[in-house]
């Protein structure tokens, strides 16, 4: 009798352990996915992680008339809690026609194309253009944007926002654009170039009280596959524009 009572008792005592090594095995595996989506937030949904501040709900007014604001020449004098750097392109016609830009109606998103290349690099490469001039080519390029966002979340601007860029085609005449570093082919975005993306998008709807909505991707103005990520996952950019209008909120309530 104490025999099959001894036998109950360390059934039971291994019943309760392998519960036990259950339980402390699918709190493991739990763990190790919430680390792994907080790791890769960007390619999978959007995650601002640089300030947690509670967004105050206020509205802002982006409909109606819109305000005339003066084009901005540099950024870093309108936004200067933004850390804006300059790398001006030298004026010339393949990247910097400078051709005055008189109405900002809409912000185009891109994305460089060159994995892991810097903000300095691409700034670079389109002031490199100019050396076009004398090689008599037979297609040459034309390219620049206003800004180009890089790997850590550094900006640079590189045209000045009274002149137009080349980078959006038809709507280089009403837009600002902006160029994100990615570090691989699928074009998602590090977490540093996301975040300062938003920011700054955000300070320019504001300021020329341009909706939300008018901030597009490249692929909405010509069809071309880019900003790559968020043209294969359109869920991920209407994140991306719920970020900036949580942002235009915060910024609207610092006046």
């Amino acid at each position: 009798m104490d025999d099959r009572k001894k036998q109950r008792e360390k059934k039971r005592r291994i019943a309760n352990l392998q519960a036990l090594l259950i339980v402390l095995l699918f709190s493991t595996i739990a763990l190790l996915l919430i680390a792994v989506v907080m790791k890769g937030g960007v390619k999978d949904s959007p995650v601002v992680s640089k300030n947690t501040e509670e967004v105050v709900d206020v509205n802002v007014t982006t409909e109606g008339s819109r305000i005339e604001a003066e084009p901005i020449v540099a950024a870093k004098d309108v936004f200067p809690e933004l850390d804006i750097k300059e790398q001006y392109i030298t004026p010339n016609r393949y990247s910097r026609p400078q051709i005055e830009l008189k109405k900002v109606t809409h912000i185009v998103v891109h994305y460089t194309g060159n994995p892991g290349t810097s903000a300095k690099a691409n700034a670079s490469y389109f002031d490199g253009l100019k050396e076009q001039e004398n090689q008599n080519k037979k297609s040459p390029i034309f390219a620049s944007s206003h800004f180009v966002i890089g790997l850590k979340g550094e900006i640079i601007q590189c045209i000045p926002l009274n002149e137009q860029s080349y980078a959006s085609n038809h709507m280089n005449s009403c837009s600002i654009s902006i160029e994100m570093c990615h570090p691989d082919d699928t074009g998602a975005f590090e977490n540093e170039t996301y975040n300062s993306a938003v920011f700054l998008i955000a300070k320019l709807c504001n300021y020329y009280n341009i909706p939300t909505d008018n901030v597009v991707r490249h692929y909405d103005v010509t069809g071309k596959l880019c900003p790559k990520y968020f043209v294969d996952n359109p869920e991920s950019f209407k994140g991306f524009k719920e970020w900036i209008d949580k942002w235009r909120k915060k910024y609207a309530t610092e006046k």
